[in-house]
């Protein structure tokens, strides 16, 4: 939901700023501009709910995650501590995600609701001061006469003139100039214009643009009933002065359903300049066009995203090869879905975590040509629990081989979802990691070599071995020995970073189950440490 809002908002963007270029150039034409927020609004629903309920462009199936078995590990395991503080926070981030997606459909109907029954109310207060309101005939023109609203044209299939009484103590001409405007509100029938523009806000209440136009709705509906009005009846001066005045003195709280001839102050002065200079600002119109291309360009790049039924892990993998189809991933639609070809390359259980007793599992998306090949400028890891894994998966996805999918008969690129899942045949319930954050320190500093952490030390009476497997930045082990102390024999300043891994199927502490650590070098520093 929150990533659908932010498409809606951008596209959103993209129109008004469109709409904003056209309606300068219009307006420098005299030419009337409230169709423009009219259909902008439009556009925005239309936007909306298409991205809420209209189908996926494509739907495909998401082909279960190949096996990647590996033989039984030599080294047997220990069962680790707690998952890593990046592990949790991931976690952490996930559920709030979730959360807040599954509580933003609930306020956003709320919110809905709360706006549209204030409309409903005011369209009742309305219709209340129409029955209460005196009929009177001025100049020529049927008006009701209320203490509290006006002078405003309301109503939606019969709109009424509505003024105060201190319209009746105007001088003629005034009067004259006051009841063109209205009149002018009533043939053009702004009033539903109006009342329709705040409904679709009402709709998108979270959206800010939305409520942008409608403001720019209302100011668009002003000036080019005020066009119309000086073009039959000329004389600024004393317009633009019964304005100020109606400003003043006026109230009328259901502004969203009514054309109201005094505006704020803001629009006032805008509608006021718009009658005195309606020459083009170029560098105000530079500045807008310039702006508006980038949101237009942006919103054409930016994917729609679709309602993705969510990938499962992966069933229980027993062998080398890539399993039926399972969860669908909706992404566009075709007739056959893109699926793994038999004896296609699988990639390679990186040897460093294999032998640490290490699994896990990596997500990644890309494009299946039609050729069956993937293409490796598109992928993308979405998710993945170590880094090696990661280039391991892209490694092998040029050698991959797949069945494209089919639309029509004809072969077609598709957008796929893709997990791996690294298991060790034979172990009973995997691994577990914890990433050190901080490399411990002895009193001779960094040129010292690396003290195990205390949390992963064995007790004295275990004799318990620790294991370290000592790799270079591109993930190529460059030693692995035992360790019966506490030292592993690399020099802190070398260390990139440090990770621990015990099996879970022994307890802590146990003589036959050692501790592996994986030690990660900066770059250039890997020769020291190579075994001849």
């Amino acid at each position: 939901m929150t990533l659908i809002m932010a498409w809606v908002l951008l596209v959103s963007a993209a129109t008004a700023g469109a709409i904003l270029v056209a309606e300068t150039i219009l307006r420098a034409r005299g030419r009337a501009t409230r169709g423009l927020w009219g259909l902008g609004l439009c556009a925005v629903g239309t936007v909306t709910a298409f991205a809420l309920f209209a189908p996926p462009a494509t739907d495909a199936s998401l082909f279960a995650a190949p096996s990647i078995v590996e033989t039984p590990l030599v080294l047997t395991g220990v069962k680790a501590g707690t998952d890593s503080p990046l592990d949790r926070a991931s976690a952490w981030a996930d559920v709030a995600v979730s959360a807040g997606d599954a509580l933003l459909p609930l306020a956003w109907g709320m919110a809905s609701v709360l706006l549209l029954t204030l409309l409903a109310l005011a369209h009742r207060r309305l219709s209340g001061e129409r029955r209460r309101a005196r009929p009177v005939r001025l100049q020529g023109h049927s008006v009701l006469v209320t203490d509290r609203l006006g002078p405003a044209v309301a109503g939606l299939r019969r709109p009424v003139v509505l003024v105060p009484p201190w319209v009746l103590a105007l001088d003629h001409a005034s009067q004259q100039l006051l009841l063109a405007h209205e009149a002018e509100h009533v043939r053009a029938h702004d009033s539903r214009l109006l009342t329709a523009g705040a409904l679709v806000a009402a709709l998108v209440p979270w959206n800010p643009v939305a409520w942008w136009m409608v403001r720019r709705l209302r100011l668009a509906v002003e000036q080019d009933c005020d066009r119309r009005v000086l073009a039959a009846n000329p004389g600024v001066r004393r317009y633009a002065d019964l304005l100020l005045v109606a400003a003043g003195t006026s109230r009328f709280p259901a502004r969203s359903l009514a054309a109201h001839f005094g505006e704020h102050s803001t629009d006032l002065e805008r509608r006021i300049h718009a009658m005195t200079d309606a020459r083009l600002r170029w560098r105000t119109f530079t500045m807008t066009a310039a702006g508006t291309a980038l949101l237009v360009a942006a919103a054409c790049e930016a994917p729609r995203p679709d309602p993705v039924a969510p990938g499962a892990a992966g069933a229980k993998l027993e062998a080398d090869k890539a399993t039926a189809p399972s969860t669908p991933y909706f992404e566009y639609q075709v007739e056959t879905p893109v699926s793994a070809a038999p004896g296609s390359t699988m990639p390679r259980y990186p040897v460093i975590l294999r032998e640490a007793g290490v699994e896990g599992e990596v997500l990644v998306s890309f494009v299946v040509g039609e050729d069956g090949l993937a293409d490796p400028s598109t992928l993308k890891v979405i998710r993945s629990t170590h880094e090696l894994f990661s280039d391991a998966v892209r490694e092998a996805l040029p050698a991959m081989r797949f069945t494209p999918a089919e639309l029509g008969g004809r072969k077609v690129k598709q957008v796929v979802q893709q997990p791996f899942t690294f298991r060790i045949a034979g172990a009973a319930s995997g691994t577990v990691r914890r990433q050190i954050g901080k490399v411990p320190q002895l009193e001779g500093g960094d040129g010292e070599v690396l003290e195990f952490p205390v949390q992963v030390r064995p007790p004295s009476s275990s004799g318990s071995p620790q294991n370290v497997v000592v790799y270079s930045s591109s993930g190529e082990v460059v030693a692995r020995h035992s360790v019966e102390g506490q030292l592993t024999e690399v020099r802190i300043d070398d260390i990139a970073s440090v990770e621990v891994s015990r099996r879970r199927a022994c307890a802590p502490g146990a003589p036959e189950c050692p501790t592996t650590v994986l030690i990660r070098l900066k770059p250039g520093r890997e020769q020291a440490y190579r075994r001849k």
